[in-house]
């Protein structure tokens, strides 16, 4: 159990890890271009961007997902599930995307959005095709591989935009260059892929397929609408302006998803084997430790983004983007309550009814609470509605696996506690000791301060015991 225990921990560390640097190239890439293109036609590119991965979203439909599941409760027939999941985000995209197109007569965009948006929709559709190979990868535990061919794509998008800038290329450049690079990778992935695994299409068990894609279609249509209506409806209410103003704002949030999604990949197949009623406490265990852990990260970023973003947006964006410090400020209060273990472990249970119920009620408070504060506060309203909705999903996820009696919270609310204080201590430092103080000397000793502090509310023998088991320290 305790091998068991350290192995999720060690792969959590080693997916996050290797992730970590393509997700930092595709942030270095944004501030490129966003410094690069006038505030106009940056505002038109990530209008476009956000458009049509809202659309792209609907040809995976929970598919991902289903790919592991079924492959890890059922690896005789992998090559039939994987076989079935291209086939049908095949023919989903040929439909979304005309369905898309055709939306677009609806907008008021001007036709050099439009242009970007038919372009990103190929771009985005290719993208969903490649996540198939990555979750036959995650389902076999090779994390490594979908990680590297992530990084090898970001890698050569960060050439292509270094060469473009150096040509005095224009935003279509940047698109065009993003097209050719996903048919190259898809050409290099196929292949591979291909070699090593007997790919089949069997129509006897397509319907039971899709019956399990059904399981998590729903979560995933709200998980769509949750994280990129924002920037549609902000678009069409007040503009594409605002779109980068928010955008710019928005990245410290995204730009830090990776980390709960890649540990989710790695607990998810492992979790999918063992039986809750066969061994209940490897779901406290997980929950209890992934919940601090969690905490450790996100209170500390949250702490990071709000104190210093009057530094970071204008040193890393340019003057021209001062309107996004106060976006930044806002959307780092849903750290925390992005760094959520609990629908991973909904997932796990195979209750993804739970899922479900909780992201319906979010995307109805999403949509609802956009609409309202993108009304009132343009880029800052759909920070606003952004925050509303992660913490409902937050407080409503804990709450139905709280009430059916799957987890216990009484570890996890002392946790939440303790870091509501450390970091009521950490902005008090701020503000009356290191309000004078340069900015790089003020970060360090905030960290310093937040890590002594979480070693004293928090960090207990079993934790360290966890530690060394982890890393092999006797």
């Amino acid at each position: 159990m305790i091998k068991d225990k350290t192995r999720i921990l060690i792969n959590s560390s080693v997916v996050t890890l290797s992730t970590t640097l393509d997700k930092f190239i595709f942030v270095v890439i944004n501030i490129i271009i966003a410094r690069y293109l006038s505030i106009e036609h940056f505002g038109e590119y990530t209008t476009a961007l956000g458009y049509a991965t809202f659309f792209s979203y609907f040809i995976n439909l929970g598919i991902n997902l289903t790919i592991i599941r079924l492959i890890s409760i059922d690896p005789e027939n992998e090559s039939t599930h994987f076989g079935n999941a291209l086939f049908t985000k095949a023919a989903l995209s040929i439909i979304v995307y005309g369905i898309m197109a055709i939306s677009l007569l609806f907008t008021n965009y001007n036709n050099n959005t439009i242009k970007l948006i038919l372009i990103f929709g190929i771009v985005r559709f290719s993208t969903q095709i490649i996540t198939s190979f990555y979750s036959l990868f995650d389902s076999k535990e090779k994390f490594v591989l979908s990680s590297f061919f992530t990084f090898l794509f970001s890698f050569s998008f960060l050439t292509a935009t270094i060469l473009i800038i150096v040509f005095n290329g224009t935003y279509f450049d940047f698109a065009y260059s993003r097209l050719v690079l996903v048919f190259i990778l898809i050409i290099i992935i196929g292949f591979y892929t291909f070699k090593q695994f007997v790919i089949k299409i069997d129509l006897h068990k397509f319907k039971s397929f899709i019956l399990s894609v059904f399981t998590f279609t729903q979560h995933s249509i709200y998980s769509n609408i949750i994280d990129r209506v924002n920037i549609l409806i902000l678009s069409l209410m007040q503009g594409t302006l605002y779109s980068g103003i928010f955008n710019n704002g928005f990245i410290f949030f995204s730009s830090l998803t990776f980390i709960p999604t890649n540990i989710g990949r790695v607990l998810a197949p492992y979790l999918y084997k063992i039986k809750f009623d066969k061994n209940p406490e490897k779901f406290q265990f997980t929950f209890d430790v992934f919940t601090k852990l969690f905490g450790v990260l996100s209170f500390y970023l949250f702490i990071i983004f709000f104190l210093y973003s009057d530094i970071f947006v204008p040193v890393i964006f340019g003057k021209k983007y001062l309107a996004s410090i106060k976006v930044v400020q806002i959307v780092s209060f849903g750290i925390p309550f992005l760094f959520n273990i609990v629908p991973i472990i909904i997932r796990s249970l195979d209750k993804q009814e739970y899922n479900n119920r909780v992201h319906g009620i979010a995307a109805v408070i999403n949509i609802i609470s956009n609409i309202v504060f993108i009304n009132y506060y343009k880029s800052e309203g759909a920070a606003i509605a952004m925050v509303t909705t992660f913490l409902a999903i937050f407080i409503l996820s804990h709450a139905i696996l709280f009430k059916n009696g799957y987890i216990r919270l009484y570890n996890a609310c002392f946790s939440y506690l303790s870091f509501i204080i450390i970091t009521i201590i950490c902005f008090s430092l701020k503000k009356y000791l290191l309000s004078d103080l340069f900015w790089v000397y003020s970060i360090i000793c905030i960290t310093i301060s937040y890590l002594l502090l979480v070693l004293l509310f928090l960090v207990r023998k079993n934790d360290i015991r966890i530690f060394k088991e982890s890393f092999g320290i006797r």
